[in-house]
């Protein structure tokens, strides 16, 4: 049993999710420190539907990304993701600083995730084409071994 994908948010707008039953689940939010990691339970009739960290800067800070990993079991599983992101050219403008220092923490999507996101990428992001930022993302998240 181990960690598939590292505590994160996720950085477009919206992520739609369809997950296939497994004893334990697999996909974990963090309820904050009094709850800790709370597990998603699989329904046949149901898609867990994420706010994104763009969603985030958009909205100004009033809906914000869940943090949420996931966990490796022992058994097969399936899921589908569908993530939704800006489209690749648009270009980020200037986020203002009270909308910087309300999501501080908050959000992944400009934290570096190469330092344990202590370095912020804020500056890197406003005038950016949106896919290349997200594609240098990627490139900071590595998958961690069971």
């Amino acid at each position: 049993v181990g960690t598939g994908s590292a505590e994160h948010t996720d950085w477009g707008v919206v992520t739609v999710i369809a997950m296939g039953e497994t004893a334990e689940p697999a996909l974990e939010f963090w309820g904050g420190d009094a709850v800790g990691w709370v597990g998603v339970p699989h329904r046949e009739d149901a898609l867990v539907v994420n706010v994104g960290d763009w969603m985030a800067v958009m909205s100004k800070g009033r809906a914000v990304s869940p943090r949420h990993r996931v966990v490796l079991g022992w058994e097969r599983r399936w899921s589908m993701v569908l993530f939704w992101y800006p489209e690749w050219g648009f270009r980020v403008g200037e986020v203002e600083e009270e909308v910087r220092k309300g999501l501080e923490g908050k959000i992944s999507l400009v934290e570096d995730q190469r330092d344990g996101g202590r370095g912020k990428l804020w500056d890197k992001l406003e005038g950016m084409e949106f896919g290349a930022f997200v594609e240098e993302k990627w490139s900071q998240v590595r998958r961690l071994a069971g």
